[in-house]
Parts: structure tokens; sequence; C-alpha cells
């Protein structure tokens, strides 16, 4: 039973009949009658203050049985967890809420008619806008530099295809200067984007959010990168393996890096799409990786084709 439930089919019999053999044994039959997978007729959520009980099922990949024969609304443990533990957190932390967090959630169900509807508790939490920022430990890159990555200045603009997928998608933002969890981490990813690409493919962004209440009593996070850069990585030699017909000079020729030159992610991933583009070999290629040599992490990297 549990087996079936997990898979969705709540509303699986399994019967056993048994009959009698000889030398006292017994031969035992399983008879399954699978059902159909339970259908959510309803989502129900409670809790919630400021964001829509719309916006937050509209995040969830579990989805209620609708008019249209494709909404079937099929539940499927595997999304429902993710929408609990990955797609509901982000979409609020996403709009401000980073203390929410889900209390309870019950699913309930309806054998006889084959129907299940779930209810999902929610603590909201304050909304925090965005205080003080603040780069340390940079080097290599000037502070002001670096804060055109920030991405509560006020000035950052929605690409075209972010609106499109806007509109599309309907996804819920946040409204200006209320901290948006995902731009954040966004932002920090083009940090160390921009520190690999000159070499330091050691560094470390340390993403600070410090809570507190303004001098108004609202909640506000101050926000800090501080920055570990260590030494930029050497590239010492590339390796080429498994082109048992295809020359080496060949492929050296697609490769942007140069042994004794600074590591460079962006490099590495042109030459990676280059050597790809021969259709030379099994695709997908795996994507290069890289291995320290010495006490200043030099690297090695490594091509792997087939």
């Amino acid at each position: 039973d549990s087996v079936y439930e997990a898979a969705g089919y709540y509303l699986a019999q399994v019967t056993i009949d048994s009959t009698p053999m000889s030398e006292g044994r017994i031969g035992l039959t399983y008879r399954v009658d699978e059902g159909r997978r339970l259908a959510i007729s309803g989502i129900d959520v409670t809790g919630n203050t400021t964001v829509k009980e719309g916006t937050i099922v509209g995040a969830m990949k579990t989805k209620p049985e609708g008019f249209w024969f494709f909404r079937k609304g099929e539940f499927d443990d595997d999304k429902y967890v993710g929408d609990l533990g990955e797609r509901i957190p982000a979409l609020f932390s996403r709009l401000g809420y980073v203390d929410m967090r889900i209390a309870k959630d019950t699913l309930m169900v309806d054998r006889e008619r084959g129907k299940g509807l779930i209810q999902i508790g929610i603590e909201e939490g304050p909304r925090y806008r965005v205080g003080s920022f603040e780069i340390a430990g940079n080097r290599r890159f000037p502070t002001d530099e670096l804060r055109r990555f920030y991405p509560f200045d006020g000035n950052e603009s929605a690409t075209l295809t972010q609106r499109v997928m806007g509109l599309v998608m309907r996804e819920a933002a946040a409204p200006e200067g209320v901290f948006d969890q995902k731009k954040w981490d966004a932002s920090i990813e083009k940090v160390n984007e921009a520190y690999r690409n000159n070499g330091y493919l050691y560094a470390r962004i340390n993403p600070v959010v410090e809570r507190r209440l303004d001098a108004d009593s609202q909640p506000v996070v101050n926000l800090r990168w501080e920055i570990d850069e260590k030494n930029p990585a050497i590239v010492n030699r590339i390796e080429i393996l498994g082109n048992d017909y295809t020359s080496d000079d060949c492929i050296r020729r697609q490769i942007f890096l140069v042994p004794g030159g600074v590591f460079n992610q962006a490099a590495m991933v042109r030459s990676y799409r280059s050597i790809g583009n021969l259709n030379f070999f099994e695709a997908p290629m795996p994507f290069p990786d890289y291995r320290p040599i010495n006490d200043q992490r030099d690297v090695d990297i490594v091509f792997r084709l087939k």
C-alpha cells in the first residue's frame, strides 16, 4: 500500500488470496487494483496576508484539476515535496519574506470520490526592505567596478527576455526597494564569474544578510560582500583524453587557454563549445575539469572526449 501511495495511487486496493497446498504449505496471491492516481480537487492556503493564494498556487507544480482535459490534477509526491521545500519558499524570498516558513501541510484524501484536498499553513514573517550595502576584502577590482553587479541600486532594468518571461510565466516580482533573494544570488554569481574570468579560480564571496529594524522600526536587511580573493591560478598543462582518431593539434586549435597563462573561465567555456562544434565527438561532452597541482593551486585542465 505504501509503495502505491508514494507514487500517488492513493486509491489502489490490494487483496490477498490464500490456497492450501500439500505438506502444510500455502500459496499466496496478491491481487492489485491500482485504480487511478489521486486527483487534487483544490489547494487551500492559510496564513498568507500579503501574497495572494493564487500567486502561491501558481508557483507550485502541484495543480488542482481544472475544466480543461489536460488539467487532470494528478498528485505527484515528488512535485509536492519540491513545492514545499523549494518553490514556495523561493517565491516568498523573492518577494522579501526571507523568514517565511511552512507551519503545516495536510493532504486530505476522499477515497470514495478519488479526490484530494491539500491544506498548507504559512507564516509569512516580515517583508524586508534593502538597507545599506558594502564590499570588503577586494583588491583585484575597485569597489565601484564590483558595485555595478549590485542589484538594488535602483538603476537595474529587466531585460527583454525577463519581461517576456514575466508575462508568460506571470512570475511575481518584488516592488522596488524590497529585498529579492533571487536577484541577490544572481549578483553573487556574476561577481564570482568576474573573478574566475580573471584567474581567481579560488576566490570566495561570502554574502552577508543582516536583519535589523531601521529608525522607523521597519524591517530591513543590511547587505555585504566579504571577499577572499586568494591568488590567481596559472594553467600548467592542458590534457586531452579519449581522442583515439583525431589528432591533438586539431583539437588544440579550438582551445583558447594557454599553458603558463592565467586561468579564464569564459575561455574554458568557449573552448568547450568550440570543440563540440567540430562534431567529431560523442555528445554531450563532459565539461572539462581542473585539478590543483601545487601549493599555489595552479591547475591542470583536462578535456575528456569520446
